[in-house]
C-alpha cells in the first residue's frame, strides 16, 4: 500500500488526513507539523515535525501549507522527490512553481473546498504529463475519499473552479447571513431569525440532493405566478442580482490567476 505524507496538519490537510484514515487506515498516513498543537488535534499514529522526515517514507506527498510558507518548506526538504507523487493543494502555486521547487516530475495541482472537512468535498485537480497512470489512479482515489473529484486539463480552469467551487461555500454562508439580518428587521427574535435561515436553506439543499428536480425546477415548483416568489424573482432581475453574482465569481477568478502568477 502507498504510503502518504500529508505536509501540514491545518484546516486542508486535516481534513484529507481524517478522510483518508478511514480509506486506507492510519498506518499509511503520516502528517506533518510544525506545531504540535496541530499534529494533537488529529491524534496522528505516525505524527512528524519535520518534513523531509515524512516525505522520506512515503511514496505520494501532499503539500497542504500556506503558499507564503511554501519556499521554507522547500528549502527543507532533503528528501529527493524524483520518484515520488507531489501533490499540492497551496492556491496559487503553479504545476510548474511546486516542480521546479521541490525537483519532482510527477506533480498534481488540486483545489479542494470546504466540503472536506465533513466528507462532501469537491475537488477540481490537474496532472502533469509525467505522472503514470499509476500515480494518477493514486491521486482520484485521494480526491474521492473527501468527495466528489473532477479532472481538468487546462490549469487556468482551477482558477474559475476555485471562484465556483473554493469560493463557493462562502456565497451560501453570505446567503444564510442575509437571510436571518431580515428576518431580524422583519421582526423575528435573532434566534428565531438564525434558526428560520439555517433552516430554510439545509433543508433546500437536502431536497435539491434528493435528485428528484434541478434547481432550476425546484425553483419554478415554488413560483406561483403572480405570487410572493415571483414578486421576489422579479425584485431580484429589476437590481441585477444575477448580474452581481456574477460580477462576484469573476473577481474571484481573476484574484486566483493573480496569485498563480506571482
Amino acid at each position: 500500500m502507498d504510503r502518504i505524507a500529508i505536509i501540514g496538519a491545518g484546516n486542508v490537510g486535516g481534513a484529507l488526513y481524517r478522510s483518508l484514515k478511514g480509506v486506507v487506515g492510519e498506518d499509511a498516513l503520516l502528517v506533518c507539523d510544525t506545531h504540535e498543537a496541530q499534529l494533537a488535534k488529529l491524534g496522528a499514529r505516525h505524527a512528524f515535525r519535520e518534513a523531509d522526515a515524512a516525505a522520506r517514507e512515503a511514496e505520494a506527498v501532499i503539500v497542504a501549507v500556506k503558499p507564503q510558507q511554501f519556499t521554507v518548506l522547500a528549502g527543507s526538504l532533503k528528501t529527493p522527490l524524483g520518484g515520488k507523487l507531489v501533490i499540492s493543494v497551496m492556491a496559487g502555486v503553479t504545476l510548474a512553481n511546486v516542480a521546479r521547487a521541490l525537483g519532482a516530475a510527477a506533480t498534481v495541482r488540486c483545489m479542494p473546498n470546504l466540503g472536506a472537512q465533513v466528507g462532501r468535498g469537491a475537488t477540481a485537480w490537474i496532472a502533469a504529463p509525467d505522472c503514470s497512470p499509476a500515480q494518477v489512479g493514486l491521486a482520484r482515489s485521494i480526491f474521492r475519499a473527501t468527495g466528489i473529484e473532477i479532472e481538468v486539463h487546462d490549469e487556468a480552469l482551477l482558477d474559475a473552479f476555485t471562484a465556483l467551487g473554493g469560493t463557493g461555500p462562502a456565497y451560501f454562508f453570505y446567503l444564510t447571513e442575509l437571510l436571518a439580518e431580515n428576518a431580524q428587521a422583519m421582526g423575528f427574535s435573532a434566534e428565531q431569525s438564525r434558526v428560520l435561515a439555517h433552516e430554510v436553506l439545509s433543508a433546500s439543499a437536502r431536497l435539491l440532493e434528493s435528485g428528484e428536480r434541478s434547481a432550476a425546477d425546484w425553483r419554478r415548483a415554488v413560483t406561483t405566478p403572480g405570487g410572493t416568489t415571483a414578486a421576489a424573482m422579479q425584485a431580484f432581475d429589476e437590481h441585477r442580482f444575477a448580474v452581481a453574482f456574477r460580477a462576484g465569481l469573476e473577481a474571484a477568478r481573476r484574484r486566483s490567476a493573480d496569485l498563480s502568477r506571482g
